[in-house]
Order: C-alpha cells, then sequence, then structure tokens
C-alpha cells in the first residue's frame, strides 16, 4: 500500500472516530416507553419525541451495531498485535 494512500485511510479513520465519538457522546437522551427505556443520542431540540417504532428501530439498529462491532474491534486489536509483535515471537522460538 502506496504511503499516500495510508495517509488517506488515516486521516478518514481519524474523522470517522471523531463524529462516532461526538455523536455518541454530545447528545445521549433517553426515552421511556411502555416496554422499557431507549438511550441513544443525536442532536435534538427541547421537547422531541420519538413513535415506539422509530423507538424499536433505534433499539435494534443499535443490537446490530454492536454485534457487529464487537467481532471487528477484536479482530482488528488482534491484527494489529500480530502485525506489531508478530516478528519478535517467530523470532523468539526459532
Amino acid at each position: 500500500m502506496s504511503k499516500r494512500l495510508k495517509h488517506i485511510l488515516s486521516i478518514i479513520a481519524v474523522a470517522l472516530f471523531v463524529s462516532y465519538y461526538c455523536s455518541t457522546t454530545m447528545f445521549v437522551h433517553t426515552h421511556s416507553l411502555d416496554w422499557g427505556q431507549v438511550t441513544h443520542s443525536h442532536p435534538y431540540q427541547n421537547g422531541h419525541t420519538h413513535s415506539n417504532a422509530e423507538c424499536n428501530s433505534i433499539a435494534q439498529f443499535s443490537l446490530f451495531l454492536v454485534t457487529l462491532y464487537t467481532p471487528t474491534a477484536i479482530c482488528a486489536i488482534g491484527y494489529i498485535i500480530i502485525k506489531r509483535f508478530g516478528s519478535n515471537i517467530s523470532q523468539t522460538h526459532s
């Protein structure tokens, strides 16, 4: 992979992380419904509401993201560790 492409991808990764972090920490609020509570975040003005269907969709989407994110994060961390320390491990056992 070229140096320029790595630089561009790293900028995109940082931008995605910052936007995700801001959107999940700056506008958090909870909606209480008959079947439970949904906590989520998005920019909003005071007094906004969501229908039961919207809250159900938010809950399902959040579950999907957590289900997708966890194995992806584990694989990414494993890949980074192997790339960083893999050559040291193989040299130690030779």
